[in-house]
């Protein structure tokens, strides 16, 4: 009968141990993930729900907030990267109009003139930011009514203002972030 030396049996002990540690720490880390992220789903059909519940098509949209320095800092240990705060959610009215080119309308640095045309819907976010309007199929432009006019500040590769495209049976989703008093 032949005897393994023992600092090969306690070498090959020790990797087993390790081995079964590191299995052991994915399973723990994977279940810890698993949690938050099927929390943050709920949570975020739970919030979501309410304002949609009953509606089969159209839009919904988070509007939030954003100002001041978002420029990337270094912190006085030299260190930490400091980053983008996010937006709050915040209430506006919001206006949706027929698809709108930016070259269709007068603008001064993201607030539009759009003369006398006449929104398809008007609709005020909750305290949350949140709002949901029903829409029928189609392609639209969302505007925030602001103090300034009318603000938008994303486009498409036709150049059309903040689209959303409405599908039949499906709602949209929109993220509108309102900058326009953010530096980045």
């Amino acid at each position: 009968m032949a005897y393994l030396p023992a600092k090969v049996l306690f070498s090959s002990f020790g990797r087993i141990l390790d081995l079964q540690l590191i299995y052991a720490m994915s399973q723990y880390l994977f279940s810890t993930l698993l949690l938050v992220f099927s929390s943050f789903f709920i949570l975020g059909c739970a919030s979501s729900g309410s304002i949609m519940k009953g509606h089969q098509q159209g839009l919904f949209a988070e509007i939030t907030w954003l100002e001041g320095n978002q420029m990337p800092m270094i912190t006085e240990d030299g260190e930490a990267m400091i980053g983008r705060s996010g937006g709050r959610g915040i209430q506006r009215t919001i206006l949706i109009f027929p698809a709108v080119q930016a070259s269709a309308m007068a603008s001064d640095n993201g607030f539009f003139d759009l003369g006398d045309r006449k929104p398809i819907a008007r609709v005020q976010s909750d305290a949350n930011g949140r709002l949901f309007v029903e829409l029928p199929v189609g392609i639209y432009s969302v505007f925030s009514q602001e103090e300034e006019g009318l603000w938008a500040n994303i486009f498409d590769g036709t150049n059309t203002v903040n689209p959303v495209e409405i599908q039949e049976g499906r709602i949209t989703k929109l993220q509108m972030e309102i900058n326009y008093q953010a530096a980045f």
